[in-house]
């Protein structure tokens, strides 16, 4: 940038001329409309009304002197991309990063996604008025300061309010420029200039101090690039301590009437810069260091309106004559108007913003932007002012052919860009005028062909285009030198067959020799493998349900890796094939590509895969799979590439053609940084109105709709970023944004919010800068504390009403159902008792007389009498365990295990069984219903009736353990229990026991081992439940 000295000023004029240390601004007046015939000075000229030693310094208007632009570079933005007005005079750029323009018709705020426009609204005395807006600055609190008309007032970027500026005095109102001086005033220049108070919005006019005697105080000042005193026709640099003389009336300037002053600037080669602009077409001069004061080489005959210098110390002028471009260590401009014709026309002022893109404000061609970092991407491309251009931006594949690349272009265009390499070079040739491409045979049939060099063709495979499939292979035929040529083919390279030059699309798209097999992509039927070696084919087609199939069957390239896989281009996405398990995996958008259109790739020299998309470049780093994306806005002149348009060539150079022409770049010189990109909130809206966010928002409860405007710090890069919100107290995660520009939020609910938006780089690296704003939303009258303590009292009130009412029924209930289970234990207790003495006691006697009959009578009836007692003490028996289920006093699980323990001391003694007991010390007291306790009893007996029966056991032991579960072990030293039994569940006893453990809710398992093992488990909780009789 031009750099500005601080000043050492005594007192009164400090406050003045701390000004200097601002970034300079610029204001025009007087311009000349453009004019073709552009005069350029070629001798030395003398200013006709004074004695100045002017030497010439010519500007070049040949596009071969500039080498390092192309028109693509430039972007224009005009009323068809939203601007108010093409005739554009002043440029801010904002803390945040957004761009400002005034114009004749209103002011403009650009975020790198759409302009917005703040016009006069008559009905609203907050707008902004109507008129030239010549001058903006930002202040410290992040308003913008407008000279509107050659008036100020300041402007309110959050509520979009113009408030103007009302003076005790009464200026000329001519001010050209407005600077902030500090925190609390402004400094307002023009014919007169004032002090500008920002905390009451009043001014008052200042007069200049300097050590200079004979200056009166009809003294103007014109800060523009750097403060230039001048009065009676002298001028004085306030560059140092005192003002310097730097030039009188007979020697510099001797006209009076002036009315522009002339301006001064200052590069950091120490050259000093005047413009003067009265008298048209105006001139412009520049001292170089070392020169006397008054020594001045003039620029050429055209008014400069602004310079600026970029960081590598080239100039940039916007003049009369458009923009010119001085490089660095050069002594003469030159003219860009030959590289877009949209800088031939008055520049009305230029300026490079903080991420070093230079923006040019034109007269009627609206805002142009040329980004000044250095890109590693070269172009090829159709301009009709170079002579060195291509035949079409289309390009549709690009061959090699020796040291050059024969480029086609459209499928009706017969003419062939050949470019040179090693020169840079472009012909223009016809297809028939090379050998190579004539000798291609082109067929009327639909046969893909296999042929040698004189021309001999062999069916290779017929494809029916009723079928989707390929129907048959034919007889395979050697040749010379495995060159597959088809009807609509071209160029063989190596084992390779492009179909470039074609009469009509078909299936085939492009095919590859590797070892014995020839791998083609088709456009509809996915990748075909045709086998040398067995003369057969295979075909891998998409399937929906098969997600290791290939995810297209329209394919557009591919590659082989050292191993013999394939990465394969598709129009969804980037495809691995791992021949091996014949499987396909997928790269598409979420992992990171720049779309899932792929129409074209090829590998470079360090194994990375450059892959040409429908919407950018990418770049794969096959080690890490991790993907890199570049754009326009990194220097490519496509956005969508084309099939077959992609090549490596032997110095690592690589072209990639697409719909605007060919980008071509050595990946060496490529940075593939993790730079991010910081997001920024650009604007607020509450109902569709603006509100300031900078600080905490208090919004009633209607004013729950909230539109949330952001980019990116670095606006022309955030179109290619990617964007994600949180919103605490709604979401915790990161959303992604699908509106890259917007977030609505809607019907938002009571509360305290914070929102959180970062921003990434096309590269998906995540900024660490985070945009936030909190904000909350009061509550509606009817959700406020108070009203629902009101409520919470009146609903206490009733349920507790509710509540009596309800307990007093449910006791009523509970005593009816308590009189109920009385009776229906009381009957439970008679049906136990009489049939313990009544049918108890009438079987015991059967049993006793049957006993003693037997013992009298052993040699006539013993048989009979033994069977009679047998079943009469096993009636006796069921008897007794009916009774002690019906008996109430029996309903615990303590109960349960002593009478499991009593019976199977009987039954196992009986055997003549050696047995053991172990059982939990503490029990819960646990009420069980006399169902439940029935069953589990029967299992324990069915259990030990098998042992005794069928195990041929000595030894039985038996373990009882209460948890949270009721665990009973039964385990023998038998002979076990057939497997097959066990899982088919074969036999009355294990059938019958897997019944009663479903009765009670449990599980049963039996396990052989050293004899038998039988495990019951059941949740104490589903033995709780009460039985119903």
């Amino acid at each position: 940038m031009l750099r500005l000295k601080l000043l050492q000023i005594p007192y009164p004029v400090v406050v003045l001329f701390i000004c200097t240390l601002i970034t300079s601004r610029c204001y025009t007046q007087g311009i000349t409309a453009p004019d073709d015939n552009f005069n350029i000075l070629n001798k030395e000229e003398a200013y006709p009304n004074g004695k100045i030693n002017a030497y010439t310094s010519t500007i070049k208007r040949s596009a071969q002197a500039i080498t390092k632009f192309h028109a693509s570079d430039f972007k224009t933005y005009t009323t068809a991309q939203g601007l108010s007005e093409n005739f554009v005079i002043s440029i801010c750029q904002d803390k945040k990063g957004l761009m400002w323009f005034g114009t004749f018709d209103g002011l403009n705020k650009f975020d790198g996604f759409q302009f917005k426009v703040f016009k006069n609204n008559p009905g609203d005395p907050y707008s902004i008025p109507t008129g030239n807006i010549s001058d903006i600055v930002e202040d410290d609190n992040e308003d913008l300061w407008l000279i509107i008309n050659n008036s100020a007032g300041r402007f309110d970027p959050l509520s979009e309010k113009f408030y103007k500026v009302h003076f005790d005095t009464h200026p000329s109102n001519e001010f050209t420029n407005i600077m902030p001086l500090s925190k609390d005033y402004l400094l307002l220049c023009g014919m007169n200039s004032f002090i500008l108070d920002k905390r009451n919005m009043t001014a008052r006019e200042i007069k200049i101090y300097n050590y200079d005697s004979s200056l009166t105080n009809k003294t103007y000042i014109n800060i523009l690039f750097k403060p230039l005193l001048f009065n009676s026709n002298k001028y004085y640099d306030i560059n140092s301590t005192r003002c310097n003389w730097l030039a009188g009336t007979n020697e510099f300037y001797a006209t009076e009437n002036l009315y522009s002053k002339p301006r001064l600037a200052h590069d950091s080669k120490g050259r000093k810069w005047m413009f003067v602009m009265d008298e048209p077409p105006g001139y412009s001069y520049w001292n170089l260091p070392g020169e006397p004061a008054n020594i001045f080489r003039k620029t050429g005959l055209c008014s400069f309106i602004n310079i600026i210098e970029d960081k590598d110390g080239n100039i940039w002028a916007a003049s009369s004559k458009g923009l010119l471009y001085m490089q660095k260590d050069a002594d003469c401009f030159e003219a860009l108007g030959n590289i877009n014709k949209d800088l031939n026309y008055t520049c009305e002022n230029v300026f490079i913003d903080r991420n070093n893109v230079l923006w040019i404000t034109t007269r009627g061609k609206g805002v142009i932007q040329y980004d000044l970092n250095q890109k590693p991407f070269n172009h090829l491309v159709h301009d009709k002012k170079n002579a060195q251009r291509l035949f079409s931006n289309i390009i549709l594949g690009i061959y090699p052919y020796k040291n050059k690349l024969l480029i086609k272009h459209d499928f009706a265009i017969s003419e062939i860009s050949v470019f040179d390499t090693k020169t840079y070079t472009i012909e223009i040739k016809k297809e028939n005028e090379i050998p190579e491409i004539n000798q291609i045979k082109k067929f009327e049939d639909n046969l893909l062909k296999y042929g040698d060099k004189n021309n001999a063709y062999f069916n290779w495979l017929y494809k029916n285009r009723n079928e989707d499939y390929i129907k048959r292979v034919a007889k395979y035929i050697p040749v010379y030198d495995n060159t597959l040529i088809n009807r609509v083919s071209g160029i063989a390279h190596g084992k390779t067959a492009y179909p470039v030059f074609l009469n009509g699309l078909t299936d085939y798209n492009m095919c590859h020799w590797q070892s014995d097999t020839l791998w083609i992509g088709t456009s509809l039927s996915g990748l075909i493998a045709l086998s040398h070696k067995s003369q057969t084919y295979k075909r891998y087609a998409h399937h929906n349900n098969d997600p290791h199939s290939i995810s297209s069957n329209t394919i557009m390239g591919f590659l082989f890796d050292p191993s013999g896989n394939l990465w394969i281009a598709t129009t969804s996405g980037l495809n691995y094939f791992n021949r091996k398990n014949n499987r396909f995996t997928h790269y598409t958008k979420a992992n990171g590509l720049a779309d899932n259109a792929i129409y074209s790739l090829t590998y470079d020299h360090y194994g990375r895969i450059w892959l040409g998309t429908g919407k950018g470049l990418s770049c794969l780093d096959t080690a890490t799979k991790k993907f890199y994306n570049f754009y326009t806005s990194d220097g490519l002149v496509n956005t969508e590439y084309n099939r077959w348009s992609a090549f490596t060539a032997s110095d690592g150079t690589i072209y990639m053609g697409g719909m605007d022409g060919i980008d071509y770049f050595n990946p060496a010189d490529i940075s593939f940084s993790t730079d991010t990109l910081n997001p920024v909130i650009t604007e607020v809206r509450v109902n569709n109105q603006p509100v300031n966010f900078n600080k905490n928002l208090k919004l009633k409860a209607s004013e729950n709709n909230l539109t949330v405007f952001f980019t990116a710090s670095n606006i022309t890069k955030a179109g290619i970023a990617m964007y994600a919100y949180q919103l605490k107290n709604s979401d915790t995660n990161w959303l992604p944004l699908e509106d890259a520009h917007q977030l609505r939020l809607a019907s938002l609910t009571a509360g305290n919010y914070s929102l959180k938006i970062r921003a990434a780089n096309p590269r998906g690296n995540w900024s660490k800068s985070i945009a936030a704003f909190n904000f909350t939303i009061l509550p509606y009258w009817y959700q406020t504390a108070w009203f629902k303590c009101l409520v919470f009292v009146f609903l206490s009130a009733v349920i507790f009403i509710i509540i009596k009412l309800y307990i007093r029924q449910k006791i009523q209930k509970q005593r009816s159902v308590l009189e109920k289970q009385y009776a229906i234990q009381q009957e439970r207790s008679r049906i136990s008792t009489e049939l313990h003495d009544d049918l108890g006691s009438g079987l015991s006697t059967i049993r006793i007389l049957s006993e003693l009959n037997n013992a009298a009578n052993m040699q006539l009836s013993g048989n009979n009498y033994r069977k009679i007692s047998m079943h009469s003490k096993e009636l006796l028996q069921k008897m007794n365990e009916i009774v002690w289920a019906l008996n109430i006093s029996n309903d615990t699980l303590g109960n349960l295990i002593s009478y499991i323990r009593e019976q199977s001391a009987i039954i196992l003694t009986e055997a003549h069984i050696l047995y053991s007991f172990n059982i939990s010390e503490q029990l819960p007291g646990l009420s069980i219903g006399g169902i439940k306790r029935r069953h589990i009893f029967l299992l324990v007996k069915e259990a030990l009736h098998n042992i005794t029966k069928h195990a041929g056991a000595s030894y039985v032991k038996i373990g009882i353990g209460v948890t949270e579960h009721l665990e009973i072990m039964i385990q023998d030293n038998g002979r076990g229990i057939p497997s097959e039994c066990i899982k088919t569940s074969k036999g009355n006893g294990i059938s019958n026991m897997q019944k009663h453990a479903e009765a009670v809710g449990g599980t049963l398992n039996i396990e052989n081992g050293e004899g038998t093992k039988i495990k019951l488990v059941v949740e104490l909780k589903k033995l709780c439940l009460e039985d119903v009789v």
